[in-house]
């Protein structure tokens, strides 16, 4: 049997891209602080996922989604067992990838700086203090289910989505910078 074979064009084009690149300017860059300690395995379940992220372009009229992106978290470099909320508690249980929630929150925030469209976004069920009230963004899966983050790019431009993490004594710095044509 003979496989059929359809050639389907990318929705961002080589020359669209090369065209848009020297325009692109930061419109947003937000900014967490966590400590690189074992409750979110020494800072890997925090920058592991970050890394998947760096680099990500979300062409125009489409989705960003946290997990499609990052994917499996056991197949991240540095991501281990770290604290969990559990029944409304902060609690330390093993739970793999503890922590992520810190890379979930920062990006969120970037994307709704720069005007993107929410559209997949839960808060913890127990504010942390390091999070602006009501914009946290967690995620996990449990199994088959599973809580996401995600946004829509509904500009006429792509996004280009970095990452870098800074050290300032005992604490580290995510930040999340959205690059696009200003518009």
């Amino acid at each position: 049997v003979e496989a059929v074979v359809k050639a389907i064009d990318p929705k961002l084009t080589t020359a669209d891209a090369k065209a848009f690149a020297p325009k692109m300017k930061v419109i947003s860059s937000y900014s967490v602080w966590y400590q690189h300690i074992v409750n979110n395995h020494w800072g890997g379940n925090i920058e592991g996922p970050a890394t998947a992220i760096n680099g990500t372009v979300v062409p125009a009229g489409t989705k960003f989604d946290f997990w499609k992106v990052v994917g499996d978290v056991s197949r991240l470099p540095g991501v281990g067992p770290g604290n969990a909320i559990v029944n409304g508690r902060i609690t330390v249980t093993g739970a793999l990838g503890g922590g992520i929630c810190t890379t979930s929150t920062t990006l969120f925030n970037a994307a709704l700086d720069a005007g993107m469209v929410p559209l997949a976004k839960k808060n913890h069920n127990e504010y942390i203090t390091r999070y602006p009230a009501g914009l946290d963004a967690t995620v996990w899966i449990v199994g088959k289910a599973k809580q996401t983050m995600s946004f829509k790019n509904d500009t006429k431009y792509p996004i280009l989505i970095t990452r870098s993490v800074t050290n300032a004594g005992s604490k580290r710095w995510l930040t999340f910078r959205i690059w696009s044509v200003p518009n």
